[in-house]
């Protein structure tokens, strides 16, 4: 029996699984003699979970990162079927078994890698799970609520897991890599598309259609969607590009192909931030190079200048100069309402990011304990699944949560958003050691580059918008950072200690 097992999977489980998939095949075909095909889509997805869970980590690693990228925004996009948003979350509670398993199995023989639990950003993380559960136990907030709420906030921290523990196999990372710039090419044709097809036919094509421009991570055709994920994830696959071209492991010629794909992939849309995330990339990975010198870094802040003027030019031109009686100087103007704390139009339901803060300080229901702890996981949320949240209902219409930082003070309170961005902020930092570390290598360091500049873009989200809470794309890139992090962490910290180790007779 053995011999039909797969390389490092136990019999019994093997076993086990093979009587359950019996047995679900069983299910399913009842129900559907009866006429539920409800119940045996839902009898099929959990065959398909046993399935997944048999697989090995690199594959599951695989398959989350498409349907993450590429799956559920396509199929809420294209077939409106904005539910489709659900499945990275119930894929990664699928794999949360796979990871504890992983977690407990034994090391085997050789030197005990160091643990990672003891690492600023997994405490920082667990900061952030205390603070979910006293505002949770202190609120007692509807079980609807909590359940949205809970879904945006844990599952996906489980891929963190997945990759920790893939990440020490040979060829790990490498194939990771593989399968982000796939979907990065994938992007382009996706988004001309949208460009060129989808926003024309929108009644609303010279103001808001843009945001419609939104690839595979997904929206409403009709409204907008996660056009700044797009962003995001084209200058991580940039940045590693331009990490890889720096250290001198890639030729100029890819760097200026993929340059060019991902500049492509940016304009098509309109994500005024990447004014400041591209010269903020460009900035964190040739800082190596811009420091050698004064007149060097004069140098870069100058074309640092030129490009961020290219890029406002650029989206003048495509963009805001087709609008009729509008300047330049009025689309600057117009940028200013994100500090305004007073803009707020009840009667279109929109607030200023400025505002949403100022309308969290200046709430007369807020006491101690709720600015502490928040009101509660989803309390600020408006969700097709479950609703308004319990704050959401009291400034209805008004979207409460336009930022990263709203939602955690309304959810989470003060001690919810310290600890979210603390953990950001000791991300960054045990990623820019790991890209200076010797003792990894010079594929991990360009790695960890990337994921260190993508970290810091994801810090300005905390003001800019709250997609690091509510999309999958956005957070299962946060997750793969964290992931990797941690691995790295650990070999650096493994080669420090493993000869003093060894000389004490420790294993």
């Amino acid at each position: 029996m053995r011999a039909l097992a797969w390389p490092g999977v136990p019999v019994l489980p093997l076993v086990l699984g093979g009587g359950l998939v019996l047995l679900l095949v069983l299910a399913i075909a009842l129900f559907a003699a009866s006429g539920f095909w409800l119940g045996g889509m839902l009898i099929a997805g959990l065959l398909l979970g046993a399935m997944l869970l048999m697989l090995p980590i690199p594959v599951l690693t695989v398959v989350l990162l498409l349907v993450t990228f590429v799956a559920q925004g396509t199929a809420g996009y294209f077939l409106r079927f904005p539910q489709a948003a659900w499945l990275p979350y119930l894929l990664c509670l699928l794999l949360a078994a796979r990871a504890v398993a992983g977690a407990a199995a034994p090391a085997g023989h050789g030197p005990r890698p160091a643990s990672p639990w003891s690492s600023a950003p997994v405490l920082f993380l667990l900061l952030y799970c205390v603070a979910l559960a006293l505002a949770t136990l202190v609120n007692l907030p509807p079980l609807v609520q909590v359940v949205v709420g809970l879904k945006n906030a844990l599952p996906i921290w489980v891929a963190a897991a997945i990759v920790l523990l893939g990440a020490g196999r040979a060829g790990f990372a490498p194939l990771v890599w593989r399968v982000l710039q796939v979907v990065f090419f994938v992007q382009l044709p996706v988004v001309l598309y949208q460009h060129f097809v989808i926003v024309p036919r929108r009644h609303d094509a010279l103001t808001t259609g843009m945001d419609a421009v939104v690839g595979t991570f997904g929206g409403l055709i009709d409204a907008g969607g996660a056009n700044a994920t797009l962003v995001a994830f084209t200058l991580l696959v940039m940045a590693y590009r331009l990490a890889l071209w720096d250290r001198g492991r890639a030729g100029f010629g890819s760097l200026l192909l993929y340059w060019a794909v991902g500049l492509a992939i940016i304009l098509s849309g309109e994500v005024k931030a990447v004014l400041a995330w591209l010269p903020l990339v460009l900035f964190w990975v040739l800082r190596r190079r811009v420091f050698t010198s004064f007149a060097t870094a004069v140098i870069a802040l100058a074309l640092g200048a030129v490009l961020v003027a290219g890029t406002f030019t650029a989206y003048a031109a495509l963009y805001w100069q087709k609008i009729e009686h509008r300047s330049n100087a009025d689309l600057v103007e117009k940028m200013g309402y994100f500090f305004d704390t007073r803009n707020i139009d009840y009667s279109r339901g929109q607030i200023s990011r400025g505002a949403s803060i100022a309308l969290w300080a200046a709430d007369r229901h807020n006491d101690v304990p709720h600015r502490l702890v928040g009101w509660g996981p989803g309390a600020s949320r408006v969700s097709a699944t479950g609703g308004l949240g319990e704050v959401a209902q009291r400034y209805a219409p008004l979207t409460i949560a336009a930022t990263g930082a709203a939602l955690l003070l309304w959810d989470v309170g003060l001690l919810g958003l310290a600890a979210f961005a603390g953990l950001l902020a000791s991300l960054a930092w045990t990623l820019a050691r790991a890209s200076r570390s010797s003792a990894l290598p010079p594929e991990d360091r360009v790695a960890a580059d990337a994921f260190a500049a993508v970290v810091l873009v994801f810090l300005s989200l905390l003001v800019y918008n709250r997609s690091l809470h509510d999309d999958a794309g956005m957070q299962l890139m946060l997750a793969l950072a964290l992931g990797f992090a941690l691995h790295w962490r650990r070999a650096w910290t493994g080669a420090r200690t493993g000869p003093a180790r060894r000389a004490a007779g420790q294993p």
